[in-house]
């Protein structure tokens, strides 16, 4: 009986299905202006030395929003499946005046010591999208669908002693391969108006001698304005934090969130 039931419940899913939606675009080229806010904190040990938890706004005293882009392209490869491509990147920048003694990267940052540091993240993806759900009327159409794939997080940070004489500073890079999985959703109305909501992350323990979770979400509204030309914005939120070895006697322990409005622009066929 159980059997039966699943057995129904797909067919009344297929049910719903176009089997050659003629409305599918072929291709979806979009550029986003992000504009972030960053909180978290981060320990960097070197050489054995125990790195101190600072916080980015305190201790670093970063600005935000930062510099940041996301570059999205979407091709169809037949109908209900799609390749989806994502590039995100942000800068950040801070300066501040040590209040108190840290250590950072295998360095001491004194009292009073004058410092920089800049931050950047970079995170690619390339998903498949499989359309589970499809409902349409002549006036609206609704999608739902899953994402699985594979991303790279990637993470560069450098922390200066300005005061130094010499100058001296410590940088930290690391990149990181994920697997990922993903939900979104999609309602269009009137062919002019269009809603889209994306979420994708994973939570993995021991990959790449890495503890990484990663949730990305975001929420976008377009307006089709003629040819396949699109303007829209919305909100982007991004939940980072690991701890990860980047060589055998360093170790980043961070735990960071990203969230800030965007603007895109994009082009559709």
């Amino acid at each position: 009986m159980v059997g039966s039931l699943s057995l129904l419940t797909i067919l009344a899913f297929l049910g719903v299905q176009d089997p050659a939606p003629h409305e599918e675009r072929g291709l979806d080229f979009r550029v986003r202006a992000v504009f972030p806010f960053l909180e978290g904190d981060i320990a960097v040990t070197d050489n054995n030395l125990a790195g101190s938890t600072l916080d980015v706004d305190d201790d670093f005293d970063i600005e935000s929003p930062g510099d940041s882009a996301d570059i999205m392209v979407s091709a169809l490869i037949f109908p209900w499946f799609r390749i989806h491509a994502e590039y995100w990147v942000s800068r950040f920048q801070g300066s501040n005046t040590v209040e108190e003694t840290y250590n950072f990267g295998g360095s001491v940052y004194n009292t009073n010591d004058d410092t920089k540091t800049d931050l950047e993240l970079q995170i690619g993806s390339l998903m498949g999208e499989y359309n589970v759900f499809l409902y349409k009327t002549p006036h609206w159409r609704f999608e739902l669908g899953l994402e699985v794939g594979a991303g790279i997080i990637g993470l560069d940070i450098k922390q200066q002693n300005s005061s130094a004489a010499p100058i001296f500073s410590e940088r930290q890079r690391f990149n990181t391969p994920i697997p990922l999985v993903g939900l979104y959703g999609k309602l269009e109305v009137f062919d002019t108006i269009m809603a889209e909501i994306r979420m994708k992350g994973i939570q993995v323990q021991g990959f790449q001698d890495a503890d990484i979770t990663l949730f990305k979400a975001s929420a976008e509204v377009q307006a089709f304005l003629f040819k396949g030309i699109y303007l829209s914005a919305g909100w982007q939120f991004l939940i980072n934090k690991g701890k990860v070895e980047p060589h055998s006697d360093e170790e980043v322990d961070y735990d960071f969130t990203f969230n800030g409005p965007f603007f895109s622009f994009g082009y559709t066929f």
